[in-house]
């Protein structure tokens, strides 16, 4: 069965995902009997392609730089004048990807692509972490309503599957808390700072790697980490936080040395750690570097890895550590998101957990 799919945003985790369906495209269709199609893929500096029959995405990922659906023969002619949002309305598709930058707030034309897909019917799959952090809630009902699904795997620690072994393998339990390192920028400079390296030094080697965007500010700043953790609480916890002003916010820009310096003194380690707490109904969440002892589960983490503790009522503490960046690894959650929407195995709906 042909399964069409509308990829919006074709930066790193667009390109990550298009290569895996490339890669494993007959493990696909023998394990799941689904022949996955990328009918058209929406960007904003190289316009628009679309064509409900496929396109051909080796030769997609072959090209390079800006404008180059433009100027190359056979996407070429797959152009068109129409705008991301009329395809979302009215294109030939089944599934949507959406993989474009998180902006602030959630609002924006992610959230838009989003809502008109399930308006339609359309199953969602996405990494964008501002709609879900801020959204989830009516998203997740408008999804319902419709008949479609709405999964945002590597919305967190990108393609470890958080959400899928969570929701699964801890339904009939309940989720009281958390303390994870959900930002792979933080934790490798915090790394190379308890080493001695200066922070914009630390900060470069980030960015060399693919870590650290040009600007970085929404992970040294905390912000990204503090989204992840609005999503945890309203998806894991049944708590939804009001208002990203509600949390306590404090990055790692400007950590004091002397910090860094007592920690190594008392073999601790540095990490930004997002905490979160579920006390009578409400969320109580905190982002903030803490220092962090020997037994502690996440000390040990290395480089851009992330790792969560979960608390649950039936099993104490679960711990889940692995890849928390890159474009393969994200687009691998896009991967298992598309996936899980066909096979029974996959499935899993927030309501396995019990708010009380």
């Amino acid at each position: 069965m042909k399964v069409k799919i509308l990829l919006i945003g074709f930066g790193n985790v667009g390109k990550g995902f298009s290569s895996l369906l490339i890669e494993k495209k007959e493990m696909i269709r023998e394990r799941f009997g689904i022949d996955p199609l990328i009918v058209g893929i929406c960007t904003r500096s190289s316009g628009n392609i679309y064509d409900p029959s496929g396109i051909d995405l080796k030769r997609v990922l072959e090209l390079k730089g800006e404008n180059n659906f433009l100027s190359t023969p056979g996407i070429s002619d797959r152009l068109t004048s129409v705008s991301a949002d009329e395809i979302v309305n009215s294109g030939d598709f089944d599934v949507l990807a959406e993989c474009t930058i998180t902006e602030m707030g959630g609002k924006g034309s992610a959230l838009s692509y989003i809502r008109s897909a399930l308006t339609r019917g359309k199953s969602v799959i996405t990494t964008n972490k501002g709609p879900i952090a801020f959204f989830y809630k009516d998203l997740q009902l408008l999804a319902e309503t419709n008949g479609a699904r709405l999964l945002f795997e590597g919305t967190v620690m990108a393609g470890t599957p958080l959400f899928s072994t969570s929701l699964l393998g801890l339904s009939g339990s309940s989720i009281s808390g958390f303390e994870g390192v959900l930002n792979g920028t933080c934790n490798f400079i915090l790394d190379l700072l308890q080493n001695g390296e200066e922070f914009e030094k630390a900060l470069k080697q980030a960015q060399q790697r693919g870590y650290a965007e040009a600007d970085p500010s929404m992970d040294i700043e905390g912000i990204d980490t503090a989204l992840k953790a609005m999503i945890l609480s309203q998806v894991l916890m049944n708590s939804p936080v009001p208002d990203i002003g509600a949390i306590e916010i404090k990055g790692i820009s400007d950590l004091d040395p002397a910090c860094l310096n007592r920690a190594r003194e008392k073999n601790e380690r540095i990490r930004l750690i997002a905490k979160g707490e579920r006390m009578n109904g409400d969320s109580r969440i905190s982002v903030k570097p803490t220092p962090l002892s020997p037994d502690h589960p996440l000390y040990y983490l290395p480089g851009a890895v992330n790792g969560i503790v979960l608390s649950s009522d039936v099993l104490g503490s679960i711990c889940l550590t692995g890849a928390g960046a890159g474009s393969r690894e994200t687009g691998f959650a896009l991967l298992q998101d598309l996936l899980s929407l066909w096979g029974d195995n996959f499935r899993f709906s927030s309501s396995a957990f019990s708010s009380k």
